[in-house]
């Protein structure tokens, strides 16, 4: 039995990859192709796999993990026990697994028990990720922040080199398959069939066999951005990293909204841009350890050592985005005659901000930084976007 672990990187499809894997269970299956998902804990990715990464003394990141170490790695434990149940019922020829989390250089003081731990399962086993251009990744990564967090992440360019290299150092360079995540360099465009082409059809799993999900993780205009940075910092503040129904809720009316005023996507301001893009040499080691390309790029730039300056961390959506008020003004008028302003409210935790900020009997979406504070207490959702339109 061959092991193959799609690793990510985040924002490069993952989710897509892991709903439709999850969702094709079964089909797989049937091409002798194990995707293991167990039946009490939600196993859409394997995130659990980040336990092999962490000291086995230290509390795991994720709530749903535990609140110990030792509950974590017993989580662990079972889950393995049943993967290792799955394969012995099934015999496949294939075990795959997924998660973005698993995206990070090995610690030298997990590396045997890592190594050890995925051989365990099968035989060596091999490595996949995808890798977007750093500003692009950078924008899809605020706005999955946004979701659960007021806060703007620090625009740090990543050390893709640095994960990739450490896999390869523990299990060989022909373990570790790098690919670029960019629409016109995939099958059709589209990562689920370009992944499956790559590295399921040799077990005879064909793209249009799999089921479906749609799209997911759908990006948001930067005018929806800073309507729901808003939002989670006047009702969620201090709760961040957390999701929240309303904010989801409101994210998907945002996307609703977006499409009817006809909202670009999100542009980089340059310096941003250029601070990921070109602030370090990464690039250029993907380009020759990894044969990764980036359209466009200005390779000859990091060749001649001209590296950009890192950039502050951005307080406010503005510093990062262009923000148009045409649009913004559309998008809020759209938004306070959708649906999503008729609806009741979600149920919010006694005691908290939120709760004391949602009074009334229907949801409010008066936010500090762009609707009226006196609108707080006691308009619905859609007053209170008037009020903004007419103030």
């Amino acid at each position: 039995m061959e092991t193959l672990f799609h690793i990510g990187t985040p924002k490069t499809g993952t989710d897509a990859i892991q709903h439709t894997m999850a969702a094709s269970a079964a089909y797989l299956r049937g091409a002798g192709v194990l995707y293991p998902l167990a039946t009490d804990f939600s196993m859409r990715c394997h995130r659990i796999f980040g336990c092999l990464l962490r000291p086995v003394d230290t509390p795991p990141r994720h709530k749903k993990f535990g609140s110990t170490a030792a509950e974590a790695q017993t989580l662990f434990a079972g889950i393995l026990g049943h993967i290792r149940g799955e394969i012995a019922a099934q015999t496949p020829a294939l075990l795959l697994l997924s998660s973005e989390t698993m995206f990070r250089p090995i610690p030298a003081g997990e590396a045997r028990r890592f190594v050890a731990t995925l051989n365990g399962l099968g035989a060596a086993p091999r490595f996949v990720a995808y890798l977007r251009r750093p500003s692009l990744r950078y924008v899809s990564r605020v706005q999955q922040m946004l979701k659960s967090s007021s806060q703007i992440a620090a625009p740090i360019p990543p050390k893709n080199s640095a994960a990739l290299g450490s896999y390869a150092q523990l299990f060989g360079g022909d373990r570790v398959s790098a690919h670029l995540f960019d629409r016109a360099a995939l099958q059709d465009g589209d990562v689920v069939a370009d992944f499956t082409r790559r590295h399921l059809a040799p077990f005879g799993v064909d793209a249009a066999g799999l089921t479906p999900v749609g799209e997911v993780n759908v990006s948001i205009s930067a005018a929806a951005m800073k309507v729901l940075q808003a939002y989670r910092a006047a009702f969620h503040a201090g709760r961040d990293g957390t999701f929240s129904r309303d904010a989801i809720a409101l994210c998907a009316a945002l996307r609703e909204a977006d499409a009817v005023v006809g909202a670009p996507r999100p542009r980089l301001r340059r310096d941003i841009a250029d601070a990921l893009d070109y602030g370090s040499a990464d690039p250029l080691i993907l380009r020759d350890d990894h044969g990764i390309v980036f359209p466009d790029f200005d390779y000859r730039r990091l060749e001649r050592g001209r590296f950009a300056a890192p950039a502050r961390r951005p307080s406010r959506l503005e510093d990062i985005v262009e923000i148009e008020p045409q649009i913004e003004g559309a998008l809020l008028a759209r938004l306070a005659t959708s649906d999503w302003a008729r609806a009741r409210p979600f149920p919010l935790a006694r005691g908290t901000r939120a709760h004391r900020n949602s009074l009334t009997a229907r949801n409010v979406t008066v936010v500090s930084d762009i609707f009226p504070l006196r609108a707080r207490r006691s308009d619905p959702r859609g007053s209170a976007v008037k009020k903004y339109l007419n103030s």
